[in-house]
């Protein structure tokens, strides 16, 4: 569909109404700060069962504005697991809109998504009251000097960190988040990454080997997600209505046990399937 100004009017009430929605639980948020804070880890259950229903309150406002006004269509996948397992998200990443997305997905099998992220975002305003109330795994690089520090300790580092801050993720029912792209999709992308893969950049194996390793415990899976758009689109252009059809594809799998398994190959495996089913897009019906 061609943006118009009718269009561009109709992305702007999107961000708005998306604003809107975090700004109205935000008092109910600090209004529980204090017994996040104070409660011993022991009594926080009911906590947890209360943010998580404000969660799914939130993407359900969501989902209303997007299939409502937007009209945007995707299926509801079969539920991957039971929400008291961890679960660890793969997806690849083309728009903003993929965390739409995905959280509709997951909330609507009982799962809280959080992500990795830096830990200065948890000084922007309600960002990081969103981020702390629901346990994101924050990370903060030790500042090293690269000629001091070689990039094995560097590495090593950042694998403890992330073994560290989800820690908290294996006692609720989280699932997180990897795009193991590490960016989005871009042809620019593309073709600076040299990438083997048609639709997909080169997936990282790093960040990818060390969740598995911290989140291996009885009964962790992990949710392979595809989003496949029926054209390329910008975030502002999906927030305009401009992709109205959206495939989803969900595979349940089990956590690979890396003592086993090369944790690259099996990742470079998923990959190749995934870029099977983006082909999908150009090949005329």
């Amino acid at each position: 569909m061609p943006m118009n100004w009718r269009r561009h009017l109709l992305a702007l009430a999107s961000i708005t109404y998306m604003t809107l929605n975090l700004l109205f639980w935000t008092p109910i948020l600090l209004a529980l700060l204090p017994f996040k804070l104070l409660l011993p880890e022991r009594w926080k259950a009911p906590l947890h069962r209360l943010l998580n229903a404000i969660y799914r309150c939130g993407v359900g406002v969501h989902d209303f504005w997007l299939r409502r006004v937007l009209r945007v269509r995707w299926p509801k996948p079969l539920k991957p697991g039971h929400p008291e397992h961890p679960c660890l998200v793969l997806c690849n990443h083309a728009s903003w809109a993929d965390a739409l997305l995905v959280q509709s997905v997951m909330a609507h099998a009982g799962y809280t998504i959080v992500a990795l992220s830096k830990r200065k975002l948890m000084y922007v305003p309600m960002l990081g009251l969103i981020f702390f109330m629901f346990d994101f795994p924050m990370l903060r690089r030790a500042k090293q000097n690269p000629k001091k520090a070689p990039p094995s300790s560097r590495v090593a580092s950042d694998v403890e960190r992330i073994r560290q801050t989800c820690a908290k993720v294996l006692n609720l029912p989280a699932a997180i988040l990897d795009f193991a792209e590490g960016t989005r999709w871009s042809p620019q992308k593309h073709v600076q990454s040299n990438s083997p893969f048609s639709n997909l950049l080169p997936p990282r194996i790093g960040g990818f080997s060390a969740l598995c390793q911290a989140l291996d415990t009885p009964g962790s899976f992990i949710a392979d997600i595809t989003i496949v758009y029926p054209h390329p689109c910008s975030f502002w252009e999906f927030l305009a209505g401009t992709a109205r059809n959206i495939e989803i594809d969900l595979q349940s799998l089990p956590l690979p046990d890396l003592s086993r398994i090369d944790a690259a190959a099996w990742l470079t495996e998923r990959w190749h399937r995934k870029d099977e089913l983006l082909n999908r897009r150009h090949t005329p019906s």
